[in-house]
């Protein structure tokens, strides 16, 4: 089956404003009714506006956080991605589980995403991440 290269590009365009911070170009990839379901959190962000926030508090606690896109695949209108994101955790992140310590230590945390796309807009994504690696810097910074 040929990836479909409209959905595909919609993901890209997505990691392409998170990488550049710019809140506009990622509301722009997204369909104004869009459900994205973080399962770290157990929550669903729903509606343009507010995924907008989601990723402005990712953005805010990794200020020179990048997302690099490491494996893709694809149907008609799902696309799956592996993400490596690397960043130095200087905020706390709204909502989550363990409040971390924001250690100004670089980080990585991997992430697999499954996104629903049509006609050019992110419909849905579904999000699991590893925060292992932002424990390691946390329980380090401690140590020292």
């Amino acid at each position: 089956m040929e990836l479909n290269q409209e959905a595909v590009s919609a993901v890209r365009k997505l990691y392409t404003g998170i990488n550049q911070k710019n809140v506009e170009a990622i509301k722009d990839c997204l369909d104004e009714q869009v459900d994205f379901v973080d399962m770290y959190l157990g929550s669903v962000i729903r509606g343009r506006e507010s995924v907008g926030r989601y990723f402005q508090n990712w953005m805010d606690a990794f200020p020179d956080g990048k997302g690099e896109i490491v494996n893709l695949l694809g149907t008609d209108d799902q696309v799956v991605i592996e993400v490596i994101g690397r960043g130095t955790f200087e905020k706390p992140l709204p909502g989550w589980k363990v409040q971390l310590t924001h250690t100004g230590e670089s980080s990585i945390i991997r992430f697999c995403q499954i996104f629903r796309v049509q006609k050019g807009k992110i419909l849905s994504a579904h999000s699991y991440y590893d925060l292992s690696g932002v424990l390691r810097s946390e329980a380090a910074a401690n140590a020292a």
